[in-house]
């Protein structure tokens, strides 16, 4: 097994569902473990350029530049959603934008296990969804 995108990295993933399970479009997303060549789904969570000021504390910024000429590809002010988990499958992986920086991702881990209870997983088209859904 060889690891395609590590932990951190951020891809563009095809029809990503919004945290209501509507509204799915290409969105940017963080990966929380290690996606190896043999799996079939990646795990992370969205990434979204809406949110507002104050920040709760399940909304991490992460960097952005402009052009997108940093380490996180994003162009524009964006929050990684801890409270939306999301499922992709490999069909649906479409790039990789970047890498997140240690401080936002060691606060988005540090989030998770806050979340009581978890929120329900968006799936997009090619994941594979649990057993009985």
């Amino acid at each position: 097994m060889a690891v395609v995108h590590h932990r951190g990295v951020i891809i563009m993933a095809s029809q990503v569902p919004d945290s209501n399970g509507t509204n799915a479009k290409d969105r940017h997303v963080l990966l929380l473990i290690d996606f190896e060549d043999t799996d079939t789904d990646a795990y992370g969570v969205a990434i979204t350029g809406t949110f507002t000021h104050p920040l709760p504390p399940t909304q991490i910024p992460l960097p952005y530049q402009r052009q997108g000429n940093c380490q996180t590809g994003l162009s524009k002010p964006s929050v990684a959603v801890c409270d939306w988990p999301v499922v992709v499958g490999k069909a649906d992986i479409m790039s990789r934008a970047g890498t997140c920086p240690p401080i936002p991702l060691a606060a988005v881990l540090a989030q998770l296990p806050k979340l009581q209870p978890p929120p329900p997983y968006q799936y997009t088209p090619q994941a594979t969804h649990p057993s009985g859904s």
